[in-house]
């Protein structure tokens, strides 16, 4: 008949292609450890950004309660001293707002002059500011 004999494959072709599978196999190996210490890394990022552990109480916090200051834009007042904490209200641009007390680079306010109407009836009027968006009343 026309039957093909069997002929296995020489070892030489053997061998090279063994090298290479291995190869192969130690590149996708080494792309899901890769793959594996990014997801890690962002996970560790996204912890550590998220646990928004308010700032110890600065020295000068006594000598700022009751000082006014102006807000030069508008200005999201928070529940907590941290820019993940919870919007309560807004000092719009050009509000006079007076320091309660500080933290770290937070001042909780109280407003007592609207630089324009309030935009929402149920805004809070004391809450958290940034202190980088206020500016010393004059």
């Amino acid at each position: 008949g026309d039957a093909v004999p069997f002929e296995p494959m020489p070892p030489e072709l053997r061998a090279r292609r063994g090298a290479g599978r291995g190869r192969k196999m130690l590149i996708v190996f080494l792309a899901l450890v890769a793959f594996a210490a990014l997801l890690l890394a962002t996970a560790n990022y996204v912890r550590r950004r998220n646990s928004a552990t308010p700032a110890a109480p600065t020295g000068d916090a006594p000598a700022l309660a009751g000082r006014e200051f102006v807000a030069v834009t508008d200005v999201n007042l928070r529940a907590a001293a941290s820019g993940r904490s919870a919007q309560v209200g807004m000092a719009p641009r050009g509000s006079t707002v007076r320091v309660i007390s500080a933290s770290g680079g937070w001042y909780q306010v109280q407003v007592v002059e609207y630089g324009r109407p309030k935009e929402r009836p149920d805004y809070a009027d004391q809450g958290w500011a940034d202190r980088d968006f206020l500016r010393p009343k004059q």
